[in-house]
């Protein structure tokens, strides 16, 4: 019977892979990993043997005509080794053809918690990398629809000098940014004006995002206070985001307002205010962070 050597059984394995029914992704990585897993060490050069199987990894002339399908590889006793105590292949998880069929011996310990051990691993890289992707796609998605709004109470009433006004709308605010609405990255709540540095969720308009803010506040003021005065004027301004230098430019007017005002000596002594600490924020886009 022929002997082979890392680099064949590597191929064979990839040739395996490859009539799996798997998603391309997983499959290619799964492949990679495969071929990174040649040395003397893991598969027992010159000590291993090849034998006729469903992969065919290695052509065998006096079995080709065996009605049973063997275990792709047998391996020396020389060879074997146990894996770490503790560490049980998940050979359930596994697609039966790289154990041939049920009739068939099983694999050597070592060679079954190798490949375990590779399926798991790749399995769980897959899952990193899609998620890893998905949120990138996410936030840029954000990132081409980031506004500078401002809105302003009704009749510049200086409705926000009260401490309880003020941190029900911020309360308001971070409740509809934690249900998915916007994308928050930078805020002030002025006496009688806020501004917003956001981007609303893709499926909504601008638009809709502020009537959730506006109508939010406005329905829970009225609830807890009991007053029926109107809180906001009809409209609100927007100007849209370009690129970072524009970003950069309404993030520092918007920490410098209180400062300009005279509240505060330094943005982040202003306690409504996305500069003070302790206010959590999304993540700006790559598309907006300045350039190094």
């Amino acid at each position: 019977m022929a002997r082979t050597g890392a680099p064949d059984r590597a191929a064979g394995l990839t040739r395996t892979i490859s009539r799996l029914e798997l998603d391309s992704p997983f499959r290619e990585l799964l492949a990679s990993r495969v071929t990174s897993i040649t040395s003397p060490w893991l598969w027992g050069i010159g000590q291993s043997s090849c034998v006729c199987g469903s992969a065919r990894l290695q052509p065998c002339e006096k079995e080709s005509k065996r009605r049973r399908l063997q275990p792709l590889w047998t391996i020396s006793p020389s060879a074997r080794s146990s894996p770490p105590r503790g560490a049980t292949p998940a050979k359930a998880g596994l697609p039966s053809l790289l154990f041939g069929t049920a009739e068939s011996r099983a694999l050597p310990r070592r060679q079954e918690w190798l490949i375990a051990g590779l399926w798991k691993r790749t399995a769980s890289a897959v899952r990193k990398r899609v998620k890893e992707e998905a949120a990138s796609a996410a936030v840029d998605n954000f990132a081409e629809r980031t506004f500078f709004v401002t809105s302003v109470t009704w009749g510049r009433r200086s409705l926000f000098q009260s401490e309880r006004a003020a941190s029900m709308f911020l309360d308001t605010l971070f409740t509809y940014r934690e249900r998915g609405v916007f994308h928050l990255y930078e805020f002030v709540v002025m006496s009688d004006h806020i501004h917003l540095l956001l981007a609303p969720n893709p499926t909504l308009a601008l638009e809709r995002a502020m009537q959730f803010i506006k109508g939010g506040y406005s329905h829970r003021f009225m609830k807890e206070t009991g007053s029926r005065m109107e809180i906001w004027q009809r409209s609100f301004t927007n100007h849209r985001i370009h690129d970072s230098t524009d970003f950069e430019k309404h993030r520092r007017y918007i920490h410098l307002n209180p400062v300009r005002a005279g509240f505060v000596e330094s943005p982040k002594d202003y306690p409504y205010s996305s500069a003070h600490p302790g206010f959590s924020l999304d993540e700006t886009p790559r598309r907006l962070k300045p350039v190094a």
